[in-house]
């Protein structure tokens, strides 16, 4: 498991790349993305989606995602995020704590778009937000497969 937190990142970019535990990955938006490493805050400059592309793909992936306005005040948010394949997550977030996180058994994960929308009829300027990315890039094999390898490690030493 591999961390991004954001904390070496600040300032404005139109596109930001960076590495965590052998992925590299990027980030672009409409009009960038904007970076607090004092916070270790990741955020898009307008209230548009963020989009992270993973090299190469990764098998988890999940981060703390939530909406702030334009002066990284926390405020209360629905986002959405979807991968690549089109598998997505609506849920209403409040705060740093809330976390969204994928895991395939299947093929690796290529991307993931992240948006943040006002909820109510409160503040309409949300900008989505995330910290601490967490990239996983091994696959966890079934329990079946798990079992099935253990019946072979018996039999081969069973041969000798």
């Amino acid at each position: 498991m591999a961390t991004e937190t954001f904390n070496s990142y600040n300032g404005y970019s139109s596109t930001l790349t960076g590495s965590a535990g052998g992925i590299n990955w990027s980030a672009n938006a409409i009009g960038g993305i904007y970076c607090d490493g004092s916070l270790g805050f990741f955020s898009t400059n307008m209230n548009v989606a963020a989009t992270f592309t993973f090299d190469p793909g990764v098998m988890s992936v999940g981060a703390n995602i939530f909406g702030t306005d334009a002066s990284f005040n926390i405020v209360s948010a629905k986002i959405t995020v979807t991968l690549a394949d089109g598998s997505s997550y609506i849920a209403r977030t409040n705060g740093v704590e809330d976390f969204v996180g994928f895991i395939s058994s299947g093929a690796a994960i290529s991307s993931l778009t992240m948006n943040a929308f006002a909820t109510g009829g409160g503040f309409s300027n949300v900008y989505v937000t995330a910290n601490n990315m967490y990239f996983g890039v091994t696959a966890i094999p079934a329990p079946g497969a798990a079992a099935l390898l253990g019946l072979a490690a018996l039999v081969s030493r069973r041969r000798r």
